[in-house]
């Protein structure tokens, strides 16, 4: 019992003291913040407007716009430059030189069977209501190898159920 009456009053003093601490801490962080909103508004009026900006005029009409052909030249130039350097690593076709690509081959056999076991995940993932990411990237990788017009429909199934809540997960 004789411990608690000064017990008591270092508690007290304590107290006392971090409350002034706090106090102090308080005034602190709005003279920092008075600060601040000085020293932004001297940086705002410091710093030049828009209209103040001065932009270099180009010397010729010519200088002032590119077109996406000179643009494009620009890049195959580069490109080339690289290919030079990595020894014909490689290989830069123009556009005008490029032969008309010609729609893969799939095999219809292959293609149905992909199909089939797409199907067959995603009525599994349905089942489960959640798709992890390792299965979606396996899942991916599945619908690429499917011919476009069959890529399409497979993603088109696979968005409709994800957006349903059939299937959660991320895309």
């Amino acid at each position: 019992m004789r411990w608690l009456i000064p017990l008591s009053a270092v508690q007290t003093l304590l107290l006392v003291m971090l409350g002034l601490h706090a106090l102090k801490l308080d005034m602190r962080t709005d003279d920092i913040a008075q600060t601040v909103q000085t020293l932004s508004a001297q940086e705002r009026k410091a710093a030049p407007g828009p209209e103040t900006i001065e932009w270099p005029e180009p010397a010729t009409a010519a200088d002032a716009a590119f077109t996406a052909d000179d643009i494009r030249m620009i890049i195959r130039e580069e490109f080339e430059a690289i290919a030079a350097e990595s020894g014909g690593a490689m290989t830069v076709r123009r556009a005008a030189q490029a032969p008309a690509q010609q729609p893969a081959a799939y095999d219809k056999t292959q293609v149905l069977m992909t199909q089939s076991a797409i199907d067959q995940d995603l009525d599994r993932y349905r089942k489960r209501g959640a798709i992890s990411e390792i299965e979606m990237d396996q899942l991916h990788a599945k619908i690429a190898e499917l011919p476009p017009e069959a890529r399409r429909a497979a993603l088109v199934s696979l968005t409709k159920a994800m957006n349903s809540g059939e299937i959660r997960g991320q895309f």
